[in-house]
């Protein structure tokens, strides 16, 4: 018994949260603290400062590898599509 009450308190705060916020942000704050979040956005950030300095200096290079290029900027563009989506995930809605 003590334990369904348990459940059923944990749900009934989950329900909550989900009607005060918006889908992403209920995910920030069911699954992950804004503080992982904040570092996994700085860990990708200097993930993809990295590769842009890769793609410059192989761009620079002689003969450039065509396909590593292509993947390099690829990851580049994932990268950042990721540091948005995160990003996201960490702004309140202001209501209209």
């Amino acid at each position: 018994m003590a334990s369904t009450l348990n459940i059923y308190g944990a749900v009934s705060r989950i329900v909550g949260i989900f009607k005060r916020t918006n889908k992403t942000k209920f995910m920030a704050e069911v699954f992950g603290s804004s503080s992982i979040i904040r570092n996994r956005i700085a860990a990708l950030t200097e993930e993809h400062r990295g590769l842009d300095g890769a793609v410059s200096a192989l761009i620079e290079s002689h003969k450039p590898d065509e396909l590593h290029l292509k993947r390099m900027k690829k990851r580049k563009l994932l990268l950042k599509d990721e540091i948005l989506r995160l990003q996201k995930m960490l702004v309140t809605d202001v209501p209209a």
